[in-house]
């Protein structure tokens, strides 16, 4: 059996302390993957999220709100 999980983060032109949120979430021991969920953010957003690595970044190319990102990486998500 795991025991660990999978994290799934919807965002949408979230700024910088979205950096100390992933640093947190991948130091965890209990974390087997990380799934950021861009929906559709503006390009300065969206490039940000590029920059980053350890983890998977979906850009959904059409806004589809909160809960429409959740669900895309939820089916995405191992765990």
């Amino acid at each position: 059996m795991n025991n660990k999980i999978s994290v799934v983060i919807p965002t949408f032109n979230e700024g910088e302390y979205i950096k100390d949120l992933i640093s947190i979430i991948l130091k965890s021991s209990i974390v087997d993957e990380l799934i950021l969920v861009d929906d559709c953010s503006k390009p300065e957003f969206a490039q940000m999220y590029d920059t980053f690595s350890g983890f998977k970044v979906i850009h959904k190319p059409k806004n589809g709100g909160k809960e429409a990102a959740l669900v895309t990486g939820i089916e995405l998500a191992r765990n």
